[in-house]
């Protein structure tokens, strides 16, 4: 918990009150690469701080086939409902790409720390924001015309480059070959 403690410091100290209700009423959790926290309609009443690892949310497509519409990483979070406030699922799964370590808090505990202690509501905004710009990211790359989609993971989202598979970027950023990859690959490089 103190990484999270530590991260938070950053943007502002947290009181004493609100470190022990987050000690309290969270827990640290260690998932393994491939499992799943959540399957797609599944709805799982928590509010997590990623502390180290990777994960992804995924949808299927019309075909079946997995679409990765975004990723999490370290100091992200993320709810397994559709959002804090909401016990209803969001119809993703969400799958560890690495072994991860969350913070994990029920979401009605969660949603008392942002409504009563005013350090916890101050950090939500925070994460909240940063989490908004990182989603513009991922929205926009599917308006990207798609040879240029892999110049913009590497300028915008580098530190994805060497922590995903092949076939996961391609996932993530509408490629429904690795013919394609490679295409743009080869087309960014030669652009450099």
């Amino acid at each position: 918990m103190d990484r999270m403690f530590n991260f938070f410091e950053g943007y502002r100290s947290l009181t004493d009150t609100s470190r022990d209700f987050l000690r309290i009423h969270g827990a640290i959790t260690s998932y393994r690469k491939n499992d799943f926290y959540i399957l797609t309609q599944e709805s799982k009443t928590y509010w997590c701080f990623v502390l180290s690892g990777l994960l992804s949310f995924e949808a299927n497509d019309t075909s079946e086939h997995i679409v990765i519409e975004r990723i999490a990483t370290k100091n992200d979070y993320f709810t397994g409902s559709k959002h804090a406030f909401s016990l209803h699922a969001d119809p993703v799964a969400i799958r560890f790409l690495e072994p991860t370590t969350l913070f994990e808090i029920a979401n009605i505990h969660f949603r008392y720390a942002v409504d009563h202690l005013e350090d916890v509501q101050y950090l939500y905004h925070i994460l909240k924001q940063q989490q908004l710009e990182r989603l513009k990211h991922f929205l926009r790359m599917s308006k990207i015309v798609r040879i240029h989609r892999i110049a913009y993971l590497y300028e915008h989202l580098p530190e994805l480059l060497d922590r995903l598979t092949v076939k996961q970027i391609c996932s993530l950023l509408g490629y429904t070959t690795h013919r394609q990859y490679y295409e743009a690959l080869r087309y960014f490089l030669g652009q450099r």
